[in-house]
């Protein structure tokens, strides 16, 4: 594995099962050391984390100890029900949580089946009722090609409310892909770590952006883990880092 430091933060660029390791690790890490009695882990959708559930399951990368102290939940959602294809929960519960005998009382998915405003207002409750205040003690993100992060898009007016939306998530209609479920900028930013993975060579040039274009967050919003760099780790493999200048 390669480190190089970044205005986003700590990039780490490795191999697909060096990134696989690397999640587990961090997330292991979370659970160990929260000050909370459960950890608040807060999964994301795409085709590198649906790869990694069989494998964590494969590989037997969770203790007993480890799934004892987490509790599971995703940064951003789509409204649709858990059983539907797109639905980031769906994909996390039958690759990893279901295989590994996760309880449902360490599951806190968003109320994708809910009218969109309701479903954020449940979550918010949900997470305040498990976890007190606070956020996620790790957020985990993707990125799409436009640059966009859990479900904050390029010119979404969720990006610099601050502390204005001073909520861990909220609903958020988009234009051309309809109703998300999404950690806000303030819920993101008020996590104890932030794990972001970029991974395949359509992410190249998006990654470049991010990490060496003009300063634009609300044009490209993978850009606002900048504030937060000290607890950013980006792990990418290499196709995704082929335009970067390091």
């Amino acid at each position: 594995m390669k480190t190089v430091e970044t205005r986003n933060g700590t990039l780490i660029i490795g191999s697909r099962e060096e990134i696989f390791e690397v999640k587990a690790e961090q997330i292991r890490a979370a659970a160990t050391t929260t000050e909370r009695d459960f950890a608040a882990i807060g999964l994301t959708g795409g085709s590198t984390p649906k790869a990694w559930y069989p494998w964590a399951v494969e590989k037997g990368v969770f203790s007993k100890e480890d799934l004892a102290k987490i509790v599971w939940l995703t940064s951003d959602e789509r409204t649709v029900p858990m059983t539907h294809d797109d639905n980031n929960f769906g994909h996390a519960a039958r690759g990893m949580l279901d295989p590994l005998g996760v309880r449902h009382t360490h599951r806190l998915p968003f109320a994708s089946d809910m009218p969109p405003s309701d479903g954020a207002v449940k979550f918010n409750a949900d997470f305040k009722r498990v976890f007190g205040e606070g956020s996620f003690d790790i957020c985990i993100l993707g990125m799409g090609d436009d640059c966009h992060c859990a479900s904050i898009f390029p010119g979404s007016d969720l990006i610099g409310k601050g502390d204005t939306l001073a909520e861990l998530a909220t609903a958020d209609n988009v234009p051309s892909r309809g109703w998300r479920l999404t950690a806000t900028e303030w819920g993101i930013g008020q996590s104890r770590a932030i794990l972001q993975i970029v991974t395949g060579a359509n992410k190249a040039e998006a990654l470049k952006t991010v990490l060496e274009g003009e300063l634009d967050p609300k044009q490209y919003p993978s850009q606002m883990l900048a504030q937060w760099s000290e607890k950013v780790t980006i792990i990418a493999d290499e196709a995704a880092c082929s335009a970067l200048s390091i």
